[in-house]
Formats: structure tokens, sequence, C-alpha cells
């Protein structure tokens, strides 16, 4: 086996991969606590090893930053010609004897025999490891891998670097040339004085893409166990805090994308005064994405008698004016062609067209070439980053044709699996990232007419088109995209397969935040958190409230967000990942859509009670309507009660007040049914209002996130003016202090109720709303590399407030109220409608004003509801249109159409909500629709997500697209104490379950086992399709559950090889 980057397994060290010096922690035999991810660096480093997606960044491809600030006042030239520079060693080569033997006519014949050419005056190249007289520590390091013999350019590159020499190395992608640079660097750090905290590295990769800079690294980490060196990876694209965080504790090498080191010169976060030791890899491609400016204020950060190495592809005249100016006398190797440059002898054809023309003019090609190829005839399709080699592997795939894809996420066996199908035929299409596309040599690729090449390559920037060329005398054909549909972005890919890559984003990060927030922010954080922290405990409920939040309800939320964002799929198709588990996204669709179907209709009782409030009297102020009875009682105003004689003590709790009787009699007309067996006929005001609720929903959904992005910036934010607005008048009525000092008076003996723990968990895993599928279809409508964890922590934050802040609110009336009546706050306090269509406009009804009070209140209540219920109806719309895509893709207007059927369908059946009976409808869908069944769903989504799919297959997800792997606390929460959460409340549940009760009114059987069937209908989809999938999988048992439980893009390989890393230990037991 030769020795070239590809043939390195990442390993999960911890600061770097150096021990020797004693820098503490034990993985990769030494660096800082903390980085998990192959070379991590510090605690939460993002120096994660092994690449997995490019793409974002601050522009360019693969997250680098090629539109960095190119106007950085910080960064300024250096004049080296002033400072007094201490001297360094860079020549350690010793020739073996055996090299220093060898004639010229053997030297020439090894060069011939690996087409190598030198420029120079070059030692002589080595024939194996040991005649490069590396030191032990390298020597081991080498032998621990096991490979026989160094690649070419590694024989002739390694004496040149270590005699201290410049060097321009000419070398295809897969040659090795990574350990050609990395051995030696290692061997110089190693003879230099040991830096201190603050100073800058020693040795300095620069590489185009995050992409490629983090397989340097990893090949970097291979090495860690058996070297002194520390190192870290900087590009674009992720947080800069671990980034800085690493370079100001200091490491011997920063592997770097120029736009983001430019960023930390600049603001002094480290220096380049230490560097002797330079490497631009790719300097072509470097170049030609735009980054020469960057690339030239950074060399003139580092002193003149460094040492450089520059690896390059080609040797355009901007690469040789580059080394012209910043190297010394270097020395030329080139491998592969005689000439300093590429072949020359390829013609391109380049079919401009627009993005929806893609897919057709692909299956066109590979049509053409299927119907007059020759036996054996295979392409290549090269595309920029792993997302888009899967989705466009999965669309040839569909079409039948026998395609195979590699990318840098494949661990070694995968990649030579897919190779060997490649190359022996079975499979005659191979799409793979150019970084990871390695070891094709000539022959093995034709096109029917056994003369050309097909190669389309994927790598479209910004106002011009990058098309990278395979090195053989054939043709290349170029499918890409005009270049004016780019975008601002710089990063959209050549060709792009299915509904992900022409997804719709939001406008803008906020309109998806507020998006978050205002779906997680609702109706509970007003009427019911409030009243439970007054009755467990006051400011003692804060304790288990918190915990249950850290540990239960935030991972599940922020577990979600990463999902949706990395797959960019509603909350069924997303399922692909793990087949088996597709019923749990057809649970979440069903559980909001059945909540759609009664939490409208408080929208439209809110909007009832606004119409009312438009009088000279508010219509609750007293027991004066034809609607009151006998036993109406106005608390405020005894002398109006109509039966003077029932105002006694005995019979205090059988009065009603006037704001229950207009709820209950008016609004409701419960007085014409006698319960579920006489529902009546729906209030036509009632209609009206639930119309004009569903109207407002379906101009906020039509148009998908672009239209209700920006209706949250009203219903998000209005509530919190409404609720400060209602707490400074408040805070002015006699009694408002007494009950907020009921409300946060700490009772710490309440923390000994199981009680107490169980209300906290189930009010916070609600008021989150993990399960739904809502966060879910939202985040997948993020861009690739949003920054979803602020947005967890942002939200999480603002949830809670929320509902502290509007217990003061509440419970500054609720004081009032017990002031004016002269009771106990407890006969006042309670919560649900009762609180706010109850207890809340009784209050408001004694306040000068009080017609404006009452209808700010109910207006807060509407914006509260509204992003909610858009939350839960846009989960459905997503869900269905993104797994029937074949259905609705190129329909005109689909997305207002199905919105429109999704929206009569969900108003159709609440119209029982607003008929006589409807209450006790409502409550029987309140209490079944998104009980236990929500719960269920979120315990299956946290299992097939931490247990089947793999927490380490997550983490590299979450790696490639944040920068970062999760954090060990994430990771143990998503697998044990996230699930260990939600079943302790389903069994508490169910445990504490008892026959259902509206007021007085008790539930017949038979409508307790339509509660359950409610419950039922959407549990058993989770079953029901994991039977479905196993039967319809062909295959062996074992094969059917080894398909099932892997992703879809997986299962080609799967099947070809009967491998599947699902069923190893390692794979379950990684946390």
């Amino acid at each position: 086996m030769t020795y070239g980057d590809g043939g390195f397994k990442g390993r999960e060290n911890g600061y770097g991969g150096g021990g020797g010096r004693s820098y503490g922690g034990s993985s990769g035999g030494g660096g800082f606590r903390g980085g998990s991810g192959g070379g991590g660096g510090f605690r939460n480093s993002n120096s994660g090893g092994g690449y997995r997606n490019g793409g974002g960044g601050g522009g360019g491809f693969g997250g680098g930053d090629r539109f960095g600030n190119l106007n950085n006042q910080g960064l300024r030239q250096v004049e080296w010609g002033r400072k007094s520079l201490q001297p360094f060693k860079k020549d350690f080569y010793v020739p073996h004897p055996i090299i220093a033997n060898r004639s010229a006519s053997e030297v020439n014949q090894f060069r011939d025999k690996q087409e190598i050419t030198v420029e120079g005056d070059v030692p002589n190249p080595i024939q194996n490891f040991n005649e490069a007289n590396f030191p032990d520590y390298v020597l081991s390091g080498i032998k621990s891998q096991g490979y026989e013999q160094p690649t070419a350019i590694q024989a002739q590159g390694w004496p040149i670097a270590m005699s201290g020499s410049d060097m321009v190395g000419i070398a295809q992608t897969g040659s090795g040339k990574t350990l050609a640079y990395i051995l030696p660097a290692i061997v110089h750090i190693n003879n230099q004085p040991q830096i201190s905290r603050g100073e800058g590295p020693i040795a300095l990769v620069l590489a185009p893409t995050r992409e490629l800079a983090q397989q340097i690294q990893q090949v970097a980490n291979d090495f860690g166990s058996t070297t002194y060196v520390r190192n870290t990876c900087v590009f674009g694209g992720a947080p800069k805090g671990p980034q800085a965080r690493d370079l100001e504790r200091g490491v011997e090498i920063v592997i770097a994308t120029p736009g983001r080191l430019i960023d930390f010169l600049s603001k002094g976060t480290t220096n380049l005064e230490r560097c002797t030791y330079l490497v631009l890899d790719e300097a072509d491609r470097m170049l030609d994405m735009g980054f020469e400016p960057q690339i030239r204020k950074i060399l003139g950060q580092v002193r003149p008698d460094k040492q450089t190495l520059m690896w390059s592809a080609t040797w355009p005249k901007e690469v040789k004016k580059l080394a012209a100016d910043f190297m010394n006398n270097p020395i030329h190797i080139n491998v592969g062609s005689p000439n300093l440059s590429a072949n020359h002898n390829i013609m391109q054809i380049v079919d401009v067209c627009q993005e929806h023309e893609k897919e057709q003019k692909l299956g066109n090609l590979l049509q053409e070439i299927g119907n007059n190829g020759e036996p054996g005839a295979k392409i290549i399709i090269f595309v920029e980053t792993k997302k888009k080699v899967e989705n466009i592997t999965r669309g040839i795939r569909r079409y039948g044709w026998p395609a195979v894809a590699m990318h840098g996420d494949k661990s070694q066996q995968e990649r030579d699996y897919v190779l060997r199908e490649f190359r022996s035929g079975k499979a005659t299409i191979l799409v793979a990232t150019d970084v990871a596309a390695r070891g094709l040599g000539k022959g093995h690729t034709k096109h029917p007419n056994s003369s050309t090449n097909l190669v389309l390559t994927c790598t479209l920037r910004k106002k011009d088109l990058h098309v990278q060329l395979e090195e053989d005398e054939h043709e290349s054909f170029v499918l890409s995209t005009s270049s004016s549909q780019a975008g601002e972005a710089g990063d959209q890919d050549f060709y792009t397969s299915g509904a992900d890559d022409n997804r719709e984003t939001w406008g803008s990060n906020t309109d998806f935040l507020l998006s978050i927030i205002g779906f997680a922010v609702d109706l509970a954080n007003v009427w019911r958190f409030p009243y439970l922290c007054y009755r467990n405990g006051g400011g003692a409920f804060l304790v288990p409230y918190t915990l249950m939040l850290v540990f239960g309800a935030v991972p599940l939320f922020y577990m979600e967000l990463l999902l949706g964002q990395f797959y960019r799929q509603g909350p069924i198709s997303l399922w692909r990942i793990c087949p088996l588990f597709k019923g749990v996204g057809f649970c979440a669709v069903l559980v909001s859509f059945y909540v759609s179907f009664y939490y409208n209709v408080i929208l439209a009782w809110a909007l009832y009670f606004i119409g009312s409030s438009i009088t000279s009297d508010l219509p609750w102020i007293h027991c004066n309507n034809t609607w009151n009875t006998d036993i109406c009682w106005d608390s405020m105003n005894p002398n109006a009660t109509k039966i003077i004689k029932l105002i006694n003590d005995t019979g205090r709790n059988s009065r009603h007040t006037p704001a229950s009787e207009f709820f209950n009699r008016k609004v409701l007309e419960m007085q014409w049914s006698d319960g579920l067996h006489d529902m009546g006929y729906p209030k036509w005001q009632l209609v009206v209002c639930l119309m004009i609720i569903y109207c407002l929903l379906y101009i906020s959904l039509f148009k998908g996130v672009k239209s209700s992005g920006k209706v949250v910036w009203v219903t998000a934010t209005m509530p919190y003016v409404v609720l400060t607005i209602l707490l400074i008048r408040g805070l002015m009525l006699p009694g408002a202090i007494s009950g907020i000092s009921y409300y946060l008076q700490p009772e710490l003996s309440k923390l000994k109720e199981t009680q107490v723990w169980m209300d906290a968990a189930v009010q916070i895993f609600y008021s989150v709303g993990a399960g739904f599928g809502v966060h879910l279809s939202y985040a997948s409508y993020n861009t690739f590399h949003n920054n979803c964890y602020r947005d967890c922590i942002i939200t999480t934050i603002i949830n809670c407030f929320t509902s502290f802040f509007s217990g003061f609110v509440i419970f500054t009336y609720l004081g009032y109220m017990s002031y004016k009546q002269g009771v106990h706050i407890s006969t006042v306090a309670t919560e649900g409608p009762g609180l706010v269509f109850q207890v809340y406009p009784e209050a408001v009804a004694t306040l000068p004003g009080s017609q404006l009070w009452s209808i700010l209140f109910f207006f807060m209540l509407i914006m509260l509801g509204v992003d909610s219920a858009m939350g839960g109806l846009e989960c459905v719309i997503t869900g269905l249109m993104d797994e029937f895509s074949g259905f609705f893709r190129n329909r005109k207007y689909s997305r207002e159409i199905f919105t429109f059927c999704i929206i009569i369908c969900s108003f159709s059946v609440a119209l029982i909500n607003v008929t006589p009976g409807g209450i006790y409808m409502f409550h029987l869908f309140d209490t079944y629709s998104a009980g236990i069944s929500l719960l269920c769903s979120a315990i299956f989504e946290a299992v097939a997500v931490s247990w089947f799919y793999g927490l380490d297959r997550f983490s590299q997800d979450v790696e490639a697209m944040l920068g970062s792997k999760p954090g060990l606390y994430w990771r143990i929460c998503w697998k044990f104490i996230s699930p260990s959460f939600i079943i302790c409340v389903v069994m508490f549940g169910l445990f504490h379950h008892q026959s259902l009760q509206y007021n007085e009114y008790f539930y017949p059987p038979w409508a307790e086992w339509v509660g359950w069937g409610l419950t039922l209908s959407s549990i058993i989809m989770i079953p029901l399709f994991a039977i479905i999938q196993i039967i319809k999988t062909k295959g062996t048992f074992k094969e059917k559950l080894a398909l099932s439980i892997s992703p879809l893009e997986e299962h080609e390989e799967i099947r070809r090889s009967k491998l599947t890393s699902r069923f190893k230990a390692k794979h379950w037991l990684y946390v």
C-alpha cells in the first residue's frame, strides 16, 4: 500500500497530537483536555479532524473566506529590516549512506519510473522510509500506520524539505503531498525553542477550503501520539471563539484558510513572528478563488528567511509570480507531467443553463452515454461538498443508474470498496468531492467513443465559473449554471438533486429566530406557568423547572434544530436517515394537525372578546344581562346581584361571576347542551371569528417562510409590549404587590413532592415544543451553516423569561382581585381558559378605560397564539409536501393550493368546538390529541437519532455544519437523560390518569375510548411504518434490518458489501 493522503483514519485526539511536552490531557498523547474531534484542541475547539461538508463560510467554497476583509486596518506590513531576528535552524537533512552512494543513472531511472522531474540543486530521492533519516518519533508513527513505501512526491520532497530549502511541488490530489510537508514540519518544530502562551505558530499551512484544512489536520493528528506538536484548524463558517482561544494559548501548527486567519491577525489574536515554516497547499486553487490579496498580506507578516513550500496542481503565471515574490531560490519538483503545468489536451464543453434545467440535462447526458456507449464506459461527477454528493447519487440511483459515492466522510474501508466497485465496472458512475476522489489512474473512465472522458465538475463561484480538469488526454464535458445564478454567498453548487438545494430559505436569520420564539412562547406561558409556580412553591418551583429545562427539554429542542437544518427536510422525509422510524414523522405531523382542531378556537374566543369589548360598558361587568342566571353574583358590587338573599358565606362557592357567565353562557352557550351527545349547531358569531383566524393563518402561510417570516415580526414581539404595559398598569392597583409576593414566596418543602417535579417537567417540555416537528420544519429552511446553537439558547432564555415575566403581570391583577373581593388569593387563582377568559376579564372590568385594557389583553393572546398556530400548520404543510415532493414538484401554485386545503380541513373539524357542546369536545381534544402521543414522538425521535442513526454520525454532521462536534453534555443528554426524562413523564401520566371531567360534567366511557383512539391514531404510525419498511425491503431479515436502520444513501453499499457499521458494538456504545 502506498503512503498517500487518503490512507489515514482520523482519531479523536485531544488538543493536537503532542505528548512529550506534558500539556495535560489523556487523548492523543497530550494536549489540553477537551477537544474530541480529530485533533480537537482546547475545550470545545473547532479543530476537528476529518472533513465532512463544505459550503458556508464567509464565501468561496467549503467554508473558505474568499470575501474576507481586505481593508483590515489592524494588519500592517511588518518592516523586517528594522527587526533583529533570532537565528533559527532549518537544515536537518543528513543523507543516508545508501543514498549518497547511489549512482546518477540509478537516480534518473527511479525518477523516470516515478515520473518525477526536478529543477535546481536537488538531493537524491529516497526509496524507502528508513532512507529518510527521520527521527525515531517520526519513523515510529510511519510504521504504526502500516505503510510499506513512500509515494513519489514524498520520496523526492522529504530530502528537499528536510534540507531547509524552499520548494515548489506540482502534484495532483491524492499523491501524498500532505505528508511530504507535515512530517518535515514536525521535525522542524521539535528543533525550535518551545513557544509560550500568546506566541504565534512555528508552522503555518494555508489551504483554500475548510474541507482541505480539516483533512490536513486529520493527517497531522494521525501522528499526534508520537510527536510533541500541537495544532489547530482555523477556517470560516464556524464560531470564532474556540478558534481564538486555541491561538491565544499557543499552538505549534496553524492550519488555516486565508480569510479567517486575516481576521485573527487583524485583531491581534495571534501573530506570525515565530513562523519559520510556511506551506501554501493548492496555491493555484487559492489564487483562482480570489485569495491572492489575503495571501500576500499574510506572507508579509512572516519573516523573510522562513522556509516556504508551495504546492500546486498547475503552474500558471499568477502562481509563478507569487513564488518569485516570496520564495528564495526554490527547487522545483513535478510528479506526473514533464512540464510544470497541467495537461492542455483537454477540451471543455460548458453548457450554461438555468437551475431548473440541471437535472434534466444531466439525465439526458447519462441517457446518451447509456445508449451509445461501449461496455465498461464510466463517468465521474465531481461536486464540492459531501451533502451534494449524496443528493446527486440518490437522484441518479432513482433513474436506475449504478452509482457510488465517495467523499471525505467515508472511512478508508468504504473508500476502498467504492473504488473497487468503480474500477471493476459494477458501478459505472462515481460521484465524489474533488478532495476525496483519489486513486483514479488513467484508463478508469471512458466516453462512448473511447476517446473522451466525461467529467462533470461542479464548482460554481460568484461571478465566474471554476472548472477543474482531470489530467488525461480526453475530453471533459462540463455542465454548469449561469454565473448570474450564483447569488451573493458564492456557495452554490453546480448541480442539485431533489428539494434540498432548491429549497427556499428564511429572508434573514431573525425571521427564523422570531418564528421559533413565537412557536415556543404561547398561551401556556401566560395561563399555566404562573399558576404552577404559585401552586408548587413559588420561587422554589424554579429549581425543578430549571433542572428539567437543562437536562430534558433543551437537548431535544437543540437536536430538532440540528436535524432540520442539516438535512433540510420536513419531519417525515427527514427519516431517510433511519427509515425504520419514518412513522415518527407521521406521528408528529398528525399531532400538530390534531392540535390545530382546537387551539385555533382559543384565538376565535379571544377575537370574540375583542369585539365584545367595543361597547360603552363591558358586557361582563354586571349581572343585568339576558344570559345571566339568578346565582350571578357581582363580587365588585354585591348590590347588583339578582338574588341578594343568596349572598352569605355558605353559598359563596355556588355563585357565578358575571365574567364566568359571559364566557360560559354568552360565548360558549353551554346552557344549550347537556354533553357530547347533545352538541347543537355552531354559533355563527364564533364561526365568523374562527374564519377570520384561519384567513389570517392562510395569509401568513401560503407563501411559505417568506410570508410567515414577516408576520412573526409583529406576532412574536407585540406580546412583550402589551405585557409591559399591563404590568405597569397592574402595579398601580391596590393588592398588586401582595399578589406578586404570593407568586414568588418560596416554599422549599414543596420540593419533596413528586407532583411538583412532574409539573415542572410537563410544563417545560410542552412549552419548548419538542416533538411537534415544528422546529424540524422551521430549521429545514435555514442556510446550512446557520448558528442554530445560538438560536436554541436565545429561544430558551426568552421562553423562560416570558413565563416568569407573565407571572408578574397575572399576579398583580390576581392580587388586586383578592384585595377587591376580600378573599385569599387562592380563591381567585386558577389556570387555563378559566384564568384568561373569566378571572382576568373580571379584573380589568373594574379599571378606568376597561375597554382599552380588555382589547389590549385579548389582542396579546391572539398574538401569542397565532404564531404557535402557524408553526403547527407549517409542520403539516412542510412535512407532507416534502414527503410527496414528486407530486407537488413543478405544479403551479402547489404551495398555495395545498395550504388552502389544509386550512379548510382544519377549519371544518374545528367547527365542532364552536357549538354549544363544543367545550366538551375542546377539552377532549386538549387532553388526548397531544398528550402521550407527543411524548412518544419525542422519545422515539431521541432514540432513533442517538442510538440507531448513531451519535458518532450525528456528531460528524453537526461538525460539518457548525464547525465543532456537540459537547459531552449534549451527547449524554441525547442518549440517556432526555429519553429517561420523557419516559418518566409518560409513566407518571399513565399512573395518575383519571377519568375525564370538565367542571361538573363527567365524560361517558365511550368518549374516553374516542380520546384514546385519537391518541393511538398518531402513535400507531410508528410501529405501522416500521413494519411496512421491513416488509417492503428486499433481502434476508438481517439485510432488511440493516437497511431499515441505515440512511438511504448507504443502502446501495450495504447491499453490495453486506456490511453495516450499525451492527457493531462501537456504534451502540459511542457517546
